[in-house]
């Protein structure tokens, strides 16, 4: 291994960095642009992008970012454990009959009766309570 690279960029800056001898000699085993030219890579875009507001590239026309479950490629929910962003061209992400992802236990009870009446609130009481005058917190 004679030289090792790291690039990266932004919407605004690139940074290369280069680690190698100009004579031809080898750097030594196991050093690689993610080894030996990435951690100068990562402190030199540091010290760059230091007070520079951020900067996001924008996404091309005709392609969607899709929510994905890591194992099936299946469009998934973010309540999934696995899920991940993939992009594809536009009308051609994955499509699965199942639904992906654990079941949204937060919500499930939205649509079902109360188990115990008493513990709901009428809504002349909570207009009752709105009217009440209290005293600030602070």
């Amino acid at each position: 291994r004679r030289d090792a690279w790291f690039a990266g960029f932004n919407s605004k800056v690139v940074g290369i960095v280069w680690v190698g001898y100009d004579d031809d000699m080898p750097l030594g085993p196991r050093e690689e642009g993610g080894r030996t030219a990435l951690p100068i890579w990562i402190e030199l875009m540091r010290i760059i992008l230091d007070g520079m507001p951020h900067s996001e590239m924008p996404m091309p026309d005709g392609i969607e970012s899709v929510r994905i479950n890591r194992t099936t490629g299946c469009p998934t929910t973010p309540r999934d454990p696995e899920w991940m962003w993939e992009v594809f061209r536009s009308n051609n992400a994955p499509e699965c009959d199942d639904a992906v992802g654990p079941e949204n236990i937060f919500n499930s009870f939205m649509d079902e009766e109360p188990l115990d009446p008493e513990l709901v609130p009428d809504e002349e009481e909570e207009e009752d309570d709105e009217e009440e005058d209290e005293e600030p917190l602070f």
